[in-house]
């Protein structure tokens, strides 16, 4: 009598872990002679009305999308890894302007520094007297500094 217990139990269990992993869920239809309708798991009783049996298929994963839904189709997944690739050039583009238009000005500043550098040693030697070739020497480097500041400084 035990053992049959068991038997049963175990019978019992091993249909309930069958049915978890079903795909299909068995439903019952059940009309009564006032036309009220009512769905439920357990076949009608006799007092309960006629019984109709509907099957209805269910997917073992409830995030699981079709294959035909657009969000998940090939080009849909190809456009918005597009639009996420064109984003991120435009955020790199931008940090790449930033930091080229910072540099620039950097170089920029340190080439008006060698000029006025150029303009301080023109002066400190024109205040205590100079010859000729030191004239012509220190301006023309004043010219030349002018000359790669403009170019740097564009």
């Amino acid at each position: 009598m035990r053992l049959a217990t068991i038997s049963v139990f175990a019978l019992c269990m091993f249909g309930q872990l069958i049915a978890s992993n079903a795909v299909a869920e068995q439903l019952y239809k059940c009309t009564d002679e006032n036309g009220r309708v009512a769905f439920q798991g357990l076949p009608c009783t006799a007092s309960q009305g006629e019984s109709k049996s509907i099957t209805i298929k269910t997917s073992k994963n409830p995030n699981y999308i079709p294959p035909t839904h657009p969000s998940n189709t090939i080009e849909s997944n190809a456009e918005a890894y597009e639009k996420a690739l064109i984003r991120a050039e435009k955020r790199q583009n931008k940090r790449s302007d930033k930091l080229m238009a910072d540099y620039d000005k950097k170089v920029c500043d340190r080439y008006k520094g060698y000029l006025q550098d150029e303009v301080d040693r023109w002066k400190t030697v024109e205040s205590n007297g100079y010859k000729q070739w030191q004239k012509e020497h220190y301006l023309a480097r004043i010219k030349s500094a002018e000359r790669e500041m403009k170019a740097q400084c564009q």
